[in-house]
């Protein structure tokens, strides 16, 4: 009876760490949310995004990669740890098949591994460039809506290895942390839309004071012929 009594204290026990740390991480989405709401520009909620990408799931970097439809290729738009070349983080293009982030694109499917060189996907020349290590990775797509409300695969977060603070810096990413960066994902992509949608507002605005000035300009030619 005690070994029982010590098992479902233990289970509440993690029962109650669970919800806990649930209820901490869902504080954490809803701040990060509000503060992707507050970005005007773009690169300020790319930024933002891959921090909280990053400290969401206890990694050590994250990338935040684009879809350029022109060129068919996939390329950085912000990247944590490559060197900075001129004070510019130099840019990475891939082909969008290539490599495990353009497997998620390509797919639609999220990727989780816990050791990157056991997979046939991953392409280590990065790593060989920089002396950095790759293990764990974490691979999700960034999806957005069309105007005709099909979903439309246009980039995709990567996270790759545990941070030395993380509770275990050789444990997979969960399903849990997946859903997370899903969500993020989500955010990220509303983020974007509503740059866009505030540039857009502008152009009109400045676009309605050029045509008020074009009509002011004529009624006083008007007046004066």
């Amino acid at each position: 009876n005690s070994d029982q009594l010590n098992k479902l204290n233990s289970q509440l026990q993690e029962m109650e760490d669970r919800l806990r740390d649930s209820d901490s991480t869902s504080q954490q989405l809803l701040e990060f949310a509000k503060e992707l709401a507050t970005k005007s520009d773009l690169n300020e909620v790319f930024e933002e995004a891959i921090r909280d990408a990053r400290h969401l799931v206890q990694a050590d970097r994250a990338t935040l990669w684009l879809v350029d439809e022109d060129t068919n290729e996939l390329y950085t738009c912000v990247a944590e740890g490559l060197q900075a070349l001129n004070g510019e983080v130099k840019e990475i293009r891939i082909d969008i098949s290539k490599g495990i982030v353009g497997h998620v694109v390509c797919s639609g499917e999220t990727f989780s591994c816990v050791d990157a060189y056991d997979c046939d996907k991953f392409n280590p020349s990065i790593d060989r460039s920089s002396g950095y290590r790759t293990r764990q990775i974490l691979c999700v797509p960034l999806l957005s809506k069309t105007s005709g409300g099909k979903q439309k695969i246009v980039g995709a977060i990567q996270v790759v290895n545990r941070a030395e603070k993380a509770d275990s810096i050789s444990a997979a990413f969960s399903k849990s942390e997946e859903q997370l960066l899903v969500t993020l994902g989500e955010q990220i992509v509303g983020a974007v839309e509503h740059c866009h949608n505030r540039a857009s507002s502008e152009a009109e605005k400045q676009q309605s004071l050029m045509q008020l000035k074009q009509m002011q300009s004529q009624l006083q030619r008007a007046r004066t012929d």
